[in-house]
């Protein structure tokens, strides 16, 4: 059987973002590091439209554009580095990453990161198989439990509340 994969569709509202300078802190004291120079290190990876490489060449995305607003107001650099999202994740909570976009806030992370006040919301769907959405009459993830519905995920990523709920149930995770 093959598994279904589990993905993300976005949209642009309210998302919680990992800022390790506190986004209001940013825009309120721009002055004290115009003063000094200051590189802002941060990862990204190809996820239009977030963050993707252009027609020509270029770094862009909405998250980047966001990103280097915010810096560039603060009189600092940012340098980007293409970098895996679990390896993101784990430089910034040593301290060698300072900046990671499209994070949602756990509690796990919130005893290492600061948040930025929310800018988009993220929308989790299913995708299944093309001939088979009339197979699975879902309302939600707890319905795939005693199916033959196989859930693939992308491990490091955080998939919301309900999934967070669900994935200590040995049922569940079974099928994941």
């Amino acid at each position: 059987m093959k598994k279904i994969i589990y993905r993300k569709r976005c949209f642009l509202r309210p998302m919680l973002t990992i800022f390790f300078f506190i986004f209001s802190y940013c825009f309120s004291i721009p002055v004290v590091f115009a003063e000094s120079s200051c590189v802002l290190k941060m990862g990204w990876e190809p996820w239009k439209p977030y963050q993707y490489i252009d027609e020509n060449k270029q770094l862009t995305g909405l998250d980047i554009d966001l990103i280097r607003a915010i810096v560039k107001n603060m009189g600092c650099e940012v340098q980007l580095e293409k970098t895996p999202w679990r390896r993101q994740l784990f430089e910034a909570e040593y301290g060698r990453m300072h900046l990671v976009a499209s994070a949602s806030m756990t509690e796990e992370r919130k005893k290492w990161a600061y948040f930025s006040e929310s800018y988009r919301e993220h929308k989790r769907v299913l995708f299944v198989l093309k001939g088979t959405v009339n197979r699975y009459q879902f309302e939600s993830l707890k319905d795939i439990i005693g199916t033959d519905f196989n859930l693939g995920v992308v491990r490091g990523v955080y998939q919301g509340e309900e999934f967070a709920r669900l994935i200590n149930s040995p049922q569940f995770k079974k099928q994941v």
